[in-house]
């Protein structure tokens, strides 16, 4: 019965790989598709939209940030994460984009493999300490300096009481 459980987690855990590896080509192709459409092509759409942001809300149905970031990693990065060897979360591209951006090839590609095999969280410290900003990391802040608040039970926002 052990074995079994093990058999099927590994199972999973390849399955969730996969999964992730066709995301990040997705996410590839799409910033690809996006970067030749921001070059005119959205105007071949039919007319109704007078911008590309609005092409990007109404045509592709994300957000013009969405459709910016997307174009961005695939001009930045495509090359790079194209290769079987870079596999990625693109979670963690998208965190490193900012500090990566205009970079020489050979800095992207450490810093992506730097990432690869960190937690989110711990990709977001290590990101505050190259920014100069680590007394901000959740693993080195003892969170004195507390800020009361409440949060509405109907909206779930947060308001800082007075």
């Amino acid at each position: 019965m052990q074995l079994s459980v093990g058999n099927e987690y590994f199972s999973a855990m390849d399955e969730y790989k996969r999964g992730m590896q066709a995301g990040l080509a997705g996410y590839l192709l799409c910033g690809k598709a996006i970067s030749i459409l921001k070059g005119g092509l959205w105007r071949q759409e039919g007319g109704h939209c007078k911008s590309f942001a609005a092409f990007a809300k109404n045509v592709l149905h994300i957000s013009p940030a969405q459709s910016h970031r997307m174009s961005q990693v695939w001009r930045e990065l495509g090359a790079i994460l194209s290769r079987p060897e870079m596999n990625q979360d693109i979670s963690k591209v998208v965190l490193l984009l900012p500090l990566i951006k205009d970079a020489p090839e050979e800095k992207k590609e450490e810093m992506l493999l730097m990432s690869r095999d960190l937690s989110i969280e711990d990709l977001k410290n290590n990101i505050l300490e190259m920014q100069g900003k680590g007394e901000m990391a959740t693993d080195v802040c003892l969170h004195e300096v507390l800020i009361p608040a409440t949060r509405c039970d109907k909206c779930g926002k947060w308001f800082i009481n007075q």
